[in-house]
This record gives C-alpha cells, structure tokens and sequence, in this order.
C-alpha cells in the first residue's frame, strides 16, 4: 500500500477549528501542539455550550483522562452534534482499564457517538479489543509482551466491528482500520517522560482527521508525525533526563515538521 503524504501542508493552510473536550492535566500542552502544527484549539467543556462550540468546530477530540459526569455529558452533547455536522471525532480512552468508571464512560461514548478513530497507548486499545491479561497501571502501558499477530488481530477485530480506524501506540505504533494495517516504528523514549504526549497525539489526529476522504493516510500521517518530531527533538537533549528542554524541542520540531519530512524520515511496514 502506497501513502502520499499532504496532511501538515493542508492543515496549515486551512487552519482547522479543533474542539478539544480532553483532562485538566494535558489540556494546555494538547492546545500548544495544535497551534504549533498549524490548527486552531477551543476547549469548551460545560454540557451546556458543548453542541455551540462543536457547530463551530472542523473536528471533535474527545478524552476521558480526567473523567466526570459533567465532562461525559458534554462530550455525548458534542460526539452527536459533531455526526450531525458531519465532522471527524477522534476519541482517547485514556485508562479505560483502570475503573469501572472509565469502562463504562468510553463503551457510552464509542456506543453513542460512533467516533472514526479511537487512539490509545497499547494497553488501553487491547482492553478495548477484548484481549484479557494485559497489564497497565492507571494510564501507563505497563511493559506487554505478546506476540505481534495477537496485537494485530485484535485491534483489526475492534475496527471493524466498529468501522473506525483503531490506533495503538507504544515502542511501535499500530494502525489499522480492520482492513489496511501498518505498523510503525518510529520512537523516542522521551516521549514517555513528559506528561501529555499520547494526549497530544490524540488532537493532533484529530486535526488531521479533516483529511476525511483519506482518513487513514491522514491518521497514519499524524502517528508519524509524532514520533519524528519526537526522534527530532533527542537528536540535540544535552543528557537523557532534559525532560523540559525536550518538551521545547518537541513542540519546534512540530511547528518545522513538513510533510516531506515524514517521507523521508518514516519508518513503517505494512501488514498482510
């Protein structure tokens, strides 16, 4: 399978409106990754402005880290009035497997709201798929030792039931929309060190999701994105633990990333 690559040029001119219903914990590093890749970020998070805000909104991201009633509800309110416009929703199950809470929050919100793409750490998205076993400590992966064909036909089972396109990241990034599957292989451990990575991956696809036609090319895109900005901003960290200057770095390297960078510097493999 051939991917052209024209996301980050199209997001950039068309400066897309991004909706971000996401924790208290990232929600501002989530806003600044948005703006450095050329979107535009409104957070909106009373049920009672949730529907207007999503009226004016290119794309819907939805993220249960911080979850609570309130918060649900506004994101129900939004995920129906985002499929009424027609617009992409992307949602993060941050922790589904932690509490009952959160199970119960993200199997309403894929229910109901039907969103085109959920993106998870590992763990999240083979709870998700029904895979039994998998370790996790909160929001953390926790370290999953199963073999690749079992990842990979677990997470083709969940997309196609739900005809969405299911992302996984770890130490390898997997995407598939239960039929096209690639696995993705660029990392920096140092996305792990700072707070809110996964979650700003989380809004940079759904900035990306405007690219609707192509849907998996543009998610593939955004998973990309992120691990060679990643790989970018180590390439000059004064020691292992800049975690502050890396959180710098990873925000220029986002805001100079070209769609030409991801060709180049892509390191991915599609599956059968």
């Amino acid at each position: 399978m051939k991917i052209g690559f024209s996301t980050l040029a199209l997001i950039r001119q068309e400066r897309p409106l991004v909706h971000a219903i996401t924790n208290f914990v990232t929600a501002n590093f989530c806003a600044d990754v948005l703006l450095a890749a050329g979107a535009s970020p409104m957070m909106a998070d009373s049920p009672q402005e949730a529907a207007d805000a999503t009226k004016c909104a290119d794309a819907l991201y939805l993220n249960i880290g911080t979850i609570d009633p309130s918060g649900l509800d506004a994101m129900l309110i939004s995920g129906r009035a985002a499929k009424e416009r027609h617009i992409p929703v992307v949602f993060d199950p941050v922790g589904v497997g932690a509490t009952s809470a959160r199970q119960e929050a993200a199997a309403k919100i894929i229910r109901e709201v039907r969103p085109d793409v959920v993106k998870g750490n590992l763990a999240e998205m083979l709870f998700l798929s029904g895979i039994s076993g998998v370790p996790g400590r909160g929001v953390d992966a926790g370290k999953i030792d199963l073999e690749q064909s079992l990842i990979v036909d677990g997470l083709r089972r969940f997309a196609s039931e739900h005809q969405l396109i299911a992302i996984a990241t770890g130490k390898r990034d997997f995407i598939t929309d239960g039929a096209s599957t690639a696995v993705i292989f660029n990392d920096c451990p140092m996305l792990e060190n700072i707070t809110g990575t996964g979650c700003a991956l989380g809004a940079l696809c759904a900035a990306c999701a405007i690219q609707k036609e192509t849907l998996f090319a543009s998610q593939f895109s955004a998973v990309i994105a992120m691990g060679v900005a990643g790989e970018i901003a180590c390439r000059s960290l004064p020691n292992a633990n800049a975690c502050g200057t890396f959180k710098v770095k990873l925000l220029d390297a986002i805001g100079n990333l070209t769609d030409r960078d991801l060709q180049i510097r892509g390191k991915y493999e599609f599956l059968a």
